[in-house]
């Protein structure tokens, strides 16, 4: 049970620290990406992967 709360800490630490960097490349001009070499259309596969399932949801006719 130990090793089981360890693994899922561990987890949302890494999903929490994904989010962060998510947030700071949007809060980044279009030059200070292109530095990186990245394009804004580009900072979800450089953060979570190019394999990366997204869920959409519906509300109000609008996808998230």
């Amino acid at each position: 049970m130990k090793k089981f709360l360890q693994r899922m800490w561990k987890n949302h630490e890494i999903r929490q620290q994904k989010r962060a960097d998510f947030r700071m490349l949007h809060m980044l001009s279009d030059r200070e990406l292109n530095d990186l070499g990245i394009g804004r259309s580009e900072i979800r596969n450089a953060i979570y992967g190019k394999d990366v399932n997204r869920k959409t949801t519906k509300v109000l006719g609008c996808i998230i």
